[in-house]
Order: C-alpha cells, then structure tokens, then sequence
C-alpha cells in the first residue's frame, strides 16, 4: 500500500505498508506519517465542550493487527494548539509530544497555558475507537489559571473573570462528558451576580429591586444547553476573589464584597443547575445610587452571609451596611437643645456621628429591606430623646431618606416652625458631597491599595464648616491593615483636629491571631467630663473558623486527614457494594 493525502500542492499524510487479505480478519502492517495537518480537522470529536480548535499535528506511528481496529504506536508533535471551552469562555493553548500506545494517546506532563500565559499540568490519556469515538481520564492540576471569561449575555446567573488553583477531573466519552473541578479563588478572581433584569432597569424608589420574577422565567428561558455535559463544582471561595450583586449597572447600584466561603456546583446534563454552600462577607461597600445624582458609599459590616440549599434563584441572604454621615440632633429636635443649657454640653452647631444601618434579609432576588438609625458615641439620655421622635417604622425611613439625601434630620412637623435652614443650604450640602465623592474617587485610583475619601460639609446657619479626610490601606500582602480619618472644623480654635486610626497586624501564616490597636475620639457630647480628647487601646486576638465544635482545638492538617479518610471509606464502601 503506497498512499498520500495531499492539501496545496503537499502530502500531508502518507500511508505505506502491506495489507494482508485473510480470514476471519483483513490485517495490516503499515507506517502512517502526518506534516502539520490542521487539527481542525479534530475539532468535531470534542465540539460538545469545546471550539475553535486550531493548531497543527505531525508525527509518525505504526498500523499493525486487525485492519478495523489496529494497534496504533508512535509519537505526535501538536505545535500551537488552541481551543476554547465555551462555557466558560476560557482559550488555552500547549505544544507538546504527545505518545500514541496501543488504543489511547497518552498525556504525560503536558503544560497548558491560558491566555495570560498562566500553566497547567495534565496527565492522563484519552482513548480511541480508531481515531474516533474518544473518551477520557484526564487530571488538570492548575496553578491560578483563568477558568471563567464570561459576560453578561454568555450567563445571565453569574458572569465574570475566575482565576483558580485546583484541580479538574475529566472522565467518559465525549458525548457523556463528565468534569469534576475542585478550585480555590485566586487574586484577580471578579464575579458579578445580577439581581435585575437589565433590559427592564430603572431605579426611581428608595431603594428598588426591579422584576425579579420576570427576570428569573427570563433566565430560565435561556437553559444552559451543555449537550450531555455533566460539571461538579467544589469551590473554595477567598477573599482575593471579588463578588459583586448588581442591582442596576447602568448606575452603579451595586454591591462589592470579599468574603470567604465553600461552595458546591452541580449542572447535569440536561441543563438543571444546583448550588450549596454559604458565603460570608469579610468586607465590602454599596454605592447607593438615585436618579444619577445621589451617590452614597455604604460599608458592609463582616460577617454577613449568602446561603444556596439547591436552587440557585433561592439564595437567602443576611446582609448589613452602614452608611456613615453626621448629621445635628438640633434639625431633629429643635427646641431640646440650646447654647445657654448648663445641663448638656452638645453644642448647637456641632455635628454628632450618625450611623445608617441597611439590612437586607430573606431571598437574594426579592430581599426584605429595613433601615436603622444608631449613633456610635452618644450619650444614652440623647439617644433616647432621639428615639421618642424617630420610633416607628415610617419614622425611620424619613429620617434615613433624609440622611441620604440631605445628610441632616428631617424637622418633625411639630417643630416645623422652628427650622432655620433653608432649602438652598440642604442643596448646597448635597453638591458638597457630590463633589466630595468626586474627589475621593479620583484619589483612590491613585493605588488599588489604597482607599482615600474626603468629605466636606459647608457652614450653614445651624453647624460649622466641616472637613473630613479618611483612609485605608493595607501592607504585605493584607497582613497590615490601617484605617482612620481626621475631622477639621472651621471653628476659630485653629488646634480643633480630631483623628482616629485603628491598626491591625496578622500574626501567623494563616492570621488567626491579630494584634490591633486604635486611637479614637472621645463623642459622648452630654457628659463631656474626660481626662482626654481620645480613648487608645490595644488588643490581642484570635478567630478560628469551624463547623464542629470539636474541630476549634485541632489543626488545619489534622481536620483535613479525619476528612480523606472519611473520604476514602465513603468511596470502599460505595466500591464493595458494586
């Protein structure tokens, strides 16, 4: 047998050898030899998982046996290989010798880049039916490689960057494909969850969360065709990862958080899609946003979690964010308050810190939302004075809607007539701000470790001119945090500078322990009897995670063996009963 398959003028493939007619079987003995034929040509046998196969193979192997299913030994050099996964959007490419044993084509070593040139190592082997009908057992051990690249329109559930370390399991036939992937966050990591559905966005209200519903059966509507796919994830979510829950894009309603969490993947191969798991923020912000005009940074207070029990569009949420203003008790109560009262040190023109409490409970994409108003260095009598006026839940979100809006109370209609500010003022504190977070937002491009805010709050007939510089930053890869602010009144006292700062340094290679230590102004504005303007202090701490009580005395690597083992004897027993 002498024969060649040729493309542009050159043979790039040739067969020669003997062909043996007998009984029961025709058998062979022939050398097949290939010059950079296209791998395109293969990409039909893995168009379930994955397209745009490009790249070229050569290489050499030998025919021998039965002519309908030979044995096939040899090597093949793959150069510039390339291909995308499609549900994840993610291209990889290698170039390496591959072997060719018998039925399969053995991996061995195989470094596979993504397109950031970050590798991964696969071994295992794929095997064939001729050069056709494949299936696989292939291990993919990765060191912080792109696994997700998606937007928007490719998944409407979650879209967004993912860089992981982990490894990815592939096994059966390439129409009943199943991936078992086991990955850690790494930096770099953004996902983005939408809440609304964005053809229909528009935030008018308070606070809005617009068509769940109709967003969710539009989702659904979109089921993920995987073609006999089946994928299992295990995810162990860090906080170098970034997660953000969009409420409106278009204007910036979102939330962004980092967090800790593991969570449990499953999509079979009809296209149902399950998730476990619970993630807890660690921190965050939300940028409140109204009408492209209001825009108000709300911190998230740690601790708060996101818990999946199966169906992905019931997650059930607990969060909480605090948006940090101050504001004068005299707008709220006009007449409980005065220059000349020997009773009380609050002075008529001073703002007091006022912090605004946003919880949101209940399900992900129809959340209950509640406002609360609390005060963080006030002296009790005021604060119950406070809330005999604000101790309903009307009352509340009017006065939370006007911290918002005007950063000051709202006058009682019973005081109406003694409010002195005028209209024109509340503007002018609200352009303040406006430009305030204009300025904060350009500062803090300066690093991306870096976070620096200013807030200016101009004189009015009721309060002094007021400056507030904060800021935060973290050293050594997050293991030093520090954060603080300082206050510059426009009172003639030129020595009226108030600072604060907390430090907190993480001891250890996985920082349960924390030395923190913070110097903070002295606000109680009713008994105002204190050796000193500020009270410091310092502190050492340790924080443990665990989901048995037990598990609080042991290590790391003694709760993880207990797990492999009982891994391991989950799988002989499962093994035995077969």
């Amino acid at each position: 047998v002498d024969a060649a398959i040729s493309r542009g003028g050159e043979k790039n493939i040739t067969l020669n050898g003997k062909y043996f007619i007998k009984k029961p079987h025709d058998m062979v003995d022939a050398t097949i030899i290939a010059k950079r034929v296209h791998l395109s040509t293969l990409g039909k046998y893995i168009e379930a998982v994955a397209s745009n196969v490009t790249g070229l193979v050569s290489g050499k192997a030998r025919l021998t046996g039965e002519l309908l299913s030979p044995s096939i030994d040899g090597i093949a050099r793959i150069q510039k290989a390339s291909f995308l996964v499609d549900y994840l959007n993610t291209s990889y490419n290698f170039t390496s010798d591959l072997a060719l044993i018998d039925d399969h084509i053995e991996l061995k070593d195989v470094v596979l880049n993504d397109e950031d040139g970050r590798q991964a190592m696969v071994n295992g082997k794929v095997l064939h039916n001729n050069l056709g009908g494949l299936s696989f057992d292939v291990n993919i051990n990765a060191d912080e490689v792109k696994c997700l690249n998606t937007k928007l329109s490719q998944n409407e559930l979650y879209y967004g960057k993912a860089y992981g370390s982990g490894t990815v399991d592939i096994t059966g036939d390439v129409d009943l494909l199943k991936m078992d992937i086991a990955m850690k966050s790494e930096r770099g990591t953004q996902i983005n969850i939408p809440l609304s559905n964005p053809d229909e966005i528009s935030s008018t209200n308070f606070i809005t969360f617009i068509n769940t519903r109709s967003m969710r059966e539009n989702i659904k509507d979109k089921a993920i065709d995987l073609s006999g796919l089946e994928m299992n994830f295990e995810l162990e979510v860090t906080r170098d990862a970034d997660i953000q829950l969009i409420f409106d894009e278009k204007i910036g309603d979102v939330i962004r958080g980092t967090g800790n969490g593991n969570l449990i993947m499953e999509i079979d191969r009809v296209g149902n899609f399950n998730m476990f798991g619970d993630y807890q923020v660690h921190d965050g912000k939300y940028d409140f946003t109204l009408q492209n005009i209001i825009d108000k940074k709300f911190r998230m207070v740690q601790g708060g979690t996101i818990r999946w029990n199966g169906d992905p569009y019931e997650a059930i949420v607990n969060l909480e964010a605090i948006y940090r203003t101050k504001a004068n008790i005299k707008d709220l109560i006009p007449d409980a308050l005065t220059d000349d009262d020997t009773t009380s040190s609050v002075s008529s023109t001073k703002r007091v810190p006022v912090n605004l409490h946003l919880l949101i409970t209940e399900r992900l994409l129809n959340p209950e939302i509640k406002m609360e108003i609390k005060f963080p260095d006030i002296d009790p009598g005021i604060e119950s004075l406070v809330y005999r006026y604000v101790d309903t839940e009307q009352e509340v979100n009017e006065q939370a809607f006007s911290l918002l809006i005007l950063n000051r109370f709202a006058t009682p209609d019973e005081f109406a007539n003694t409010a002195t500010e005028s209209s024109g003022a509340a503007v002018s504190a609200n352009l303040s701000e406006f430009a305030s977070n204009q300025l904060s937002a350009w500062a803090s491009k300066i690093s991306p470790d870096l976070d620096i805010g200013f807030n200016y709050q101009a004189k009015d007939a009721i309060s002094e001119e007021e400056l507030e510089i904060y800021f935060g930053t973290r050293f050594i890869n997050d293991r030093i945090l520090l954060n603080g602010n300082f206050d510059v009144t426009g009172q003639e006292n030129t020595n009226d500078i108030v600072g604060d700062f907390e430090l907190e340094v993480l001891l250890g290679k996985e920082g349960r322990f924390r030395v923190k230590a913070f110097n903070k102004a002295n606000n109680n504005t009713l008994l105002d009897n204190f050796e000193s303007d500020y009270t410091q202090g310092i502190g050492l701490f340790y924080r443990k995670e665990f989901n048995k009580l037990s598990e609080a005395f042991k290590s790391n690597k003694k709760i993880k063996a207990q797990q492999n083992k009982q891994e391991n004897q989950t799988n002989d027993g499962t093994s035995s009963n077969q």
